[in-house]
This record gives structure tokens, sequence and C-alpha cells, in this order.
């Protein structure tokens, strides 16, 4: 059985593979008369179920050859990513393995929604530079939005971690006590984030496109000899955004007035749970 070949297709495109049966030694196998039957499976690999079965059919079987069809409404339903493909054969009551390669599913236009970010492409060349420009693969979405919407999520985890929402309360023959936090996300919080409600400074902007930098220079790490220096970006990247982050103060502009509402300090830190 071969497995050493891999196709490539985009989701909502229809494939056809021509095979032709091979033994261990690489000669074309000619003993079946066409009467076996032939079954194809795709999945994601390991023991996850099958996605679908192709339609695969005897070409010319005193050559060894067959044809298997993957149809356009099949692809579409796959998700991105690489899956096995196998065809087995039933010989009088005996399963065989007789074919088998790996299949990449590419991303294909859709209704996908485009990450939210708190900068743009322009930010990270500012910090980044010509060899920003070098890296982007058929793998990473233009102007790298997956990393710049990570970058927004980062941001938005920091005032997570850092906004309190209880008030103050008074114990009865002791200190007052308070505002504390509660240690879970606020929902009321993610609702200001999504609507906007961050007064977004430079500040926010370069913590968001150095932490963005980062994850799109880890992406580089162990491809080709520039990697280590990549590691080495990285990790500065991180730090900066890291030192950053650690000195933000954010402000929430809840009414549209243009003046701040809420603001969350992530300079301090301290062991206060309610």
């Amino acid at each position: 059985m071969d497995t050493n070949e891999n196709y490539s297709i985009t989701q909502g495109a229809a494939l056809s593979i021509d095979v032709t049966l091979r033994d261990q030694a690489g000669a074309a196998i000619t003993t079946y008369d066409g009467s076996q039957s032939l079954a194809t499976t795709v999945w994601p690999g390991g023991m996850r179920s099958v996605s679908f079965a192709a339609a695969t059919t005897w070409t010319d079987p005193a050559a060894g050859t067959i044809a298997i069809a993957l149809a356009a409404a099949q692809t579409a339903a796959l998700a991105p990513g690489r899956y096995q493909l196998l065809t087995r054969l039933d010989d009088a009551g005996t399963t065989v393995d007789a074919y088998g390669c790996t299949l990449d599913v590419l991303a294909a236009a859709g209704s996908g929604l485009t990450p939210r970010t708190y900068c743009d492409y322009s930010w990270l060349l500012r910090y980044g530079r010509s060899w920003l420009r070098q890296l982007q693969t058929d793998d990473d979405e233009a102007g790298f939005a997956e990393q710049l919407g990570r970058a927004r999520s980062w941001i938005e985890d920091l005032a997570h971690a850092h906004y309190r929402v209880a008030s103050m309360a008074m114990v009865v023959g002791g200190q007052a006590m308070g505002p504390r936090r509660s240690g879970a996300r606020s929902t009321w919080l993610q609702e200001q984030f999504d609507a906007d409600t961050l007064m977004l400074t430079d500040q926010i902007r370069e913590a968001a496109a150095k932490r963005a930098l980062a994850l799109i220079c880890e992406g580089q790490v162990g491809l080709g000899e520039q990697a280590g220096q990549y590691a080495r970006l990285a990790r500065m990247y991180h730090s900066q955004a890291d030192y950053l982050g650690s000195c933000l103060t954010m402000s929430l502009d809840t009414n549209g007035d243009g003046f701040a509402d809420v603001t969350i300090d992530c300079t301090s830190s301290d062991p206060l749970y309610g």
C-alpha cells in the first residue's frame, strides 16, 4: 500500500485520484479481475469518526488501476486541516489495505468573521519593519489578522484579571473591606469590550502589536536556518508586551461621551478575592 502521496484541495472542490495498486516492491498488482469490492474512507486521523466515503471504481483491473472520486459537496463539509484517505478492497472475504494517502484541505472564501483587533498591520510594521513582509504564508490571513485578534483578547484578559467587581463592604466591629476581585470573568466587562468602549491609546496599540509580533515569530520557530533568530525575537516581543501590559491603565467610555466612566488599573495586583 502506498502511503507517501499527499494531495491538496480547497473546501468545496472536487478531486479525482487515479491510482495504480502496487505491492511492497513497487510492482503493479495485476491479479485482480474487478470483482473485488472497493471502499474508500476519509477521516481526520487516529480513531476519529469517518468524515465521508469516497466513490471508488475499477479503471482497469488487469492493470491494477482504480479511480477515487471526492465530490465537491463532500469536501465542502470538511474543516481545514490534514486528513487520512484509505482504500480497502474485499478479496473473497479478505480485507486488503490497497491504497492510502494524506489529504490537505485548504480554506476557501466563506462567511467567517474578520478577527477584531486593537491595532492593524501598520502597527506591526512599526516594530517589525522589512523582515515582517517576508513571513506571511498561505497559512496566514491578510495582515496577520489571526495574531492581531489574539493580541486583542490578551489585552482583554489583562483587564479581566484586574477588574474589581465588588463595592465597599463594612464589617461590624472591623474595618472596611473591598473592593475585591471575584476571580471570575465579568460578563458586563466583556460586553463593554465587544461594544468597543475601550478608549484606545498608543500604549494599548503598541502592547497589542508586540504581542502579535511575538506570536508571528513563534510561528517561524523550527523552520529553516533563521529559526533561532525568530525564537529570540519571540521572547523579546513577549517580554516587551508583558512589560507594557503591566503598565496599562484601561479606560472605558460606557456612554459614548468621550470621557472615561470606568478605569481598570493593571499596574498593581493584590491577593484580595471576594
